[in-house]
């Protein structure tokens, strides 16, 4: 097909856009848009004191006084065809509201746009429903729109669930889409509300599911306008284009008349039993019925006598009449005949109102008045603004009645429950769980029709209450849902108190049945455990702990995820000290805490441990250094292997100084201290310790009353290599560090190498180092743990600027700044601790200034230079210093209370 027009066709085109420009379509519904909003807010109101404590509603209350803010139009009535956006905040009715206001306004046009009638008032050209059998029920209200925009669709269709088939058609305003959005917001869920607003926030979801909802009412109300029932076109047969006459209805109800109708109660609202609303219809069925009840019982055979003015049963885009079904009633009565006055046509409704349908017309009345009668002719009737008037005795009622059943549908069926059980394990405690479950099979019709398997998950807060002395309730506890319940929480609670679950969830409050608490244990359950430590083994995993005081027994809860607890890890009781986990994998990391049990019940949860099982790693090293304390040192085995050095040029934090990634072989297996060496450490060794964070510290001092389990600081590359060949004696190994002539006591000014083949301890080469850090030689992320640099991820492995620096941080370990016990993150596969963070740790190597070099073997570093390098971050630092890749360096002699150091020794 030639995708250019033909001339006929762009003829076409210019005679549809000259008609469309002549004529502009006038499309008044109920006072010109303004008063759907009154009849959609007295739905509302109408509805609230419509239904009682059902399973519906029974367990909810309607917040009418919480404002939302969202995203509305203001239709510029200068240029009808215009609107422009604007954020209100309002309650959930005055939404509605604003959906009934505006729904002729379609809202997927983009905003302070001058566009043509085509797209700016699509939806108002689905106002048309013909209720009866057989008729062509998706005309609009002008031929040219309905030729321009097909396919043409109805106002049922389009109000509930049509989502259009192109651009110009996307409609997110019907009454799924008012579902969709209001599940969003109680779910806290992404969802495009429209084109042209992106924002998922919940108050905008609320704020547009209301609105739809509004709109749905405004294409609900418009069935009870008897021209968008018969699809008359909405008359263009008037040369004068008097719209009142054409359609008085719609050019005579107002707001206020609206208001009057319905009055300020809406519980008086009376509605006509013509009206058949029973059986619990869908919104779908209830607008078919508001149609077809319009279409019954307006007008009559009588009413239809004058062509240019009266509304005609027909369709106007079509030759031919359309017959009612059943056939329309004649209301005139022939012995009226010689009555002096105009005759009026009335009928009588099933709620009392006795309604004019129509006013004998000015020339009728006027000839059989001349005639005295000789003259026998069928009367000719019009309508005018009383009589148009009198209908809405009946109509607005009708109209009221559908919407107020129609938000009805919308609101779902949820349940708010709360359950509780004694903590056997925790005397005094009673764990508290709820629910809010929406019993979507209870809303046939709507949810479970138009969103069938898509229950609302609710996300989002809630209050636990108790009862005072008074009776009233008291706010306890706030918890938080997610997938529509909230995970058990342990309150401190005595038998006999009085809770109930509170949720305030899109416009409604939730109260759950109240519960009363019972069966809590009392007495004192033993301490925690305390120096719990984990080893790996190969295949398995070995805790050890201090005996607690009290203590019948232990149960180890583990878990392969971080953050285990009684809760969620898996229990192994009646375990004692060492305990060793086996049918462990290696390769995998298993997480840990112990608690204690007695008679009175079990402990809190120790502080979290955590091994990695390695087979390839050998068995660790651990030696003694004090036999009278029992202080020791423990190594993990490295093994040999070739690995990728550095990082990539576009990694997150790199400097220009880190090398770039290289091949780098290590001969040789090590190992290297699973800790920085510590004060207490260093304190035998030594005899002094030079750290700045010492319990009589004040300034940035940690706090803690002990210490010695600190990484010593404060230390020079120097210090760090004459503890190394002390350490060395004490063991009964050869010192590895030696200065010019030979000696191994260093002094500062000293040239100082290392002997490489010596048995003792050292510091490790920067290359050592880093594939230490690492944990594997296929390891080529940004940190040993991955490549998340999140504060949350950040904080289980490393003491850093985030919970090492500041007082904001929560951290249970911290409670001012500067270095922390190590032991107290998560290690990494090799099992060693801190290496990132914590202290900035000396390497072997002087530095070297470049960041690009081929594959290497064995690299130890310049043979001389100015600084040393230090590697793995400290307590004040941002995370990007935490890489594994990343280098620093200083003059050997510097000490300062962010520098530590930890051991190598080369497997013999």
């Amino acid at each position: 097909m030639n995708a250019r027009s033909t001339p006929l066709i762009r003829f076409g085109f210019l005679i549809a856009g000259i008609l469309v420009l002549a004529f502009p379509v006038n499309l008044p519904a109920w006072d010109n848009l303004n008063a759907h909003g009154a009849i959609s807010e007295s739905a509302a109101y109408y509805f609230k004191n419509l239904h009682g404590p059902d399973l519906k509603y029974g367990n909810s209350s309607f917040d009418f006084s919480t404002t939302f803010q969202g995203r509305s139009y203001k239709v510029d009535y200068a240029r009808l065809n215009e609107y422009t956006g604007h954020q209100p905040s309002l309650n959930f009715v005055s939404w509605m509201g604003e959906g009934g206001f505006t729904a002729d306004v379609d809202p997927n046009t983009p905003p302070n746009g001058f566009t043509l009638i085509l797209t700016d008032k699509y939806m108002a050209m689905r106002h048309f429903f013909n209720a009866t059998p057989g008729a062509l029920r998706h005309l609009t209200d002008c031929f040219v729109v309905t030729w321009i925009t097909d396919p043409p669709v109805n106002i049922i269709d389009w109000s509930i669930d049509f989502p259009g088939t192109k651009p110009s058609e996307c409609h997110y305003y019907g009454f799924k889409q008012a579902l969709q959005m209001y599940k969003a917001g109680l779910e806290q869920s992404n969802f495009i509300i429209d084109p042209w607003t992106t924002s998922n926030a919940t108050e905008t979801l609320f704020a547009a599911a209301f609105r739809a909802l509004g709109e749905t009412l405004h294409g609900t109300a418009d069935l009870a306008v008897p021209a968008h029932v018969r699809n008359d076109g909405h008359g263009f047969g008037d040369n004068t284009f008097n719209w009142a006459r054409v359609e008085p209805l719609e050019y005579t109800v107002f707001t206020q008349q609206i208001r009057g109708i319905v009055s300020l109660d809406p519980t008086s609202l009376s509605v006509p039993a013509e009206f058949d609303i029973l059986g619990n219809p869908t919104p779908r069925v209830l607008m078919e019925r508001l149609a077809k009840f319009t279409n019954e019982n307006f007008y009559s055979q009588d009413t239809f006598n004058i062509p240019e003015w009266s509304v005609k049963p027909e369709n106007y885009l079509t030759s031919f009449p359309v017959a009612p079904d059943p056939p329309l009633p004649n209301l005139y009565d022939s012995s009226k005949e010689g009555q002096f006055g105009p005759i009026f046509l009335t009928k009588q409704f099933g709620n009392g109102k006795t309604v004019v349908m129509a006013k004998e017309s000015p020339s009728s009345y006027l000839e059989r008045f001349l005639s005295a009668g000789i003259i026998k002719k069928p009367r000719s009737f019009d309508i005018f603004k009383d009589q148009a008037l009198s209908q809405a005795q009946v109509l607005v009622p009708a109209a009221v009645k559908a919407c107020a059943e129609v938000i009805d549908r919308f609101w779902p069926t949820m349940v708010l429950s709360i359950t509780g059980t004694p903590d056997t394990q925790n005397p005094g405690k009673y764990l508290v769980s709820g629910t809010l479950e929406h019993l979507i099979a209870q809303d046939m019709g709507s949810w479970n029709d138009l969103l069938p398997g898509q229950p609302i998950r609710y996300k989002g807060p809630g209050k636990i209450r108790k009862r005072n002395q008074g009776g009233s309730f008291d706010d306890l506890a706030n918890v938080s849902f997610a997938d529509a319940s909230f995970t058990a929480t342990p309150l401190t609670l005595t038998n006999g108190d009085v809770i109930k679950l509170q949720v305030w969830a899109g416009a409604r409050v939730y109260l759950s049945p109240e519960h009363t608490v019972s069966g809590i244990v009392t007495g004192t359950p033993p301490a925690a455990p305390s120096n719990v430590l984990a080893t790996k083994g190969n295949g398995s995993v070995t805790l050890t702990w201090d005996n607690v005081t009290g203590a019948a027994s232990y149960t180890v809860y583990w878990s392969n995820t971080s953050g285990v607890t009684k809760a969620n890890g898996t229990p192994l009781a009646n375990k004692t000290t060492p305990f060793t986990h086996t049918g462990r994998t290696n390769g995998a990391t298993y997480y840990y805490v112990v608690t204690a049990v007695n008679a009175n019940g079990e402990s809190v949860e120790s502080t979290q441990v955590s091994a990695t099982p390695q087979a390839s790693t050998g068995n660790p090293l651990e030696i003694t250094l004090d036999a009278t304390t029992g202080l020791k040192m423990r190594f993990a085995q490295i093994p040999a292997n070739t690995f990728t050095m550095g990082c990539p040029a576009d990694e997150p934090g790199r400097w220009s100084s880190d090398w770039l990634p290289h091949q780098v072989t290590l001969t040789k297996g090590f190992y290297m201290g699973e800790t920085e060496v510590t004060q207490a450490q260093y304190q035998k060794i030594i005899g002094t310790n030079p750290s700045y964070f010492i319990p009589t510290q004040t300034h940035y001092s940690s706090g803690y009353a002990d210490t010695s389990s600190q990484p010593v600081e404060t230390v020079s590359w120097f210090d760090s290599v004459r503890f190394c060949n002390a350490l060395s004696v004490q063991q009964g190994l050869t010192p590895c560090y030696q200065n010019q002539g030979n000696s191994t006591t260093i002094v500062d000014t000293d040239t100082v190498t290392c002997d490489w083949a010596a048995t003792g301890y050292r510091l490790p080469t920067e290359a050592e180092w880093e594939y230490a850090c690492r944990g594997s030689p296929t390891n080529t992320t940004a940190f040993y743990w991955g490549s998340d640099s999140t504060e949350a991820t950040m904080k289980q492995y490393a003491w850093y600027i985030m919970n090492a620096f500041d007082e904001t941080w929560t951290d249970p370990h911290a409670t001012k700044g500067g270095t922390q016990p190590v032991r107290t993150k998560l290690p990494n596969v090799f099992g060693l601790f801190d290496m990132s963070g914590n202290v900035w740790e000396w390497c072997n190597d002087w530095w070297e200034d470049q960041s690009d070099r081929g594959s290497q073997t064995d690299p130890r570093g310049p043979s001389a230079g100015s600084i040393r390098v230090l590697r793995g971050g400290d307590w004040y630092v941002v995370w990007g210093y935490c890489r594994s890749a990343d280098r620093n360096g200083v003059v050997p002699g510097v000490r300062s209370y962010d520098l530590g150091f930890r051991l190598v020794r080369t497997i013999p």
